[in-house]
């Protein structure tokens, strides 16, 4: 099985977005873990751009930085681990 390269955007400061690449390999998912690959993201512009733009969170029970963008995404599930039952290969998810 062929490890995944996963590509995340993150806001580290204020003006300050990196694209980073992160390793997935299926054959180390745990029992209920699983790897889906994003089909649609949706962003925000307002709360986006207030990030980008330095402005204080709308809640405060998250931190200010760093933010991971696009926080609304419907992925297809490629990999589930041995003990997740409630969803199959193929099944669409919401993840945030």
């Amino acid at each position: 099985m062929e490890k995944i390269a996963a590509k995340i955007y993150t806001l580290s400061n204020p003006r300050e977005l990196h694209l980073k690449e992160e390793i997935l390999d299926p054959t180390q998912l745990k029992g209920n873990e699983l790897i889906a690959k994003t089909v649609y993201s949706a962003i925000s512009p307002g709360t986006e751009v207030a990030a980008y733009c330095g402005e204080e969170t709308l809640r405060a029970d998250f931190p200010a930085y760093p933010r991971v963008q696009g926080y609304c995404n419907i992925a297809q599930i490629k990999h589930i681990g041995d003990a997740v039952t409630e969803w199959n290969i193929g099944d669409y998810v919401l993840t945030f």
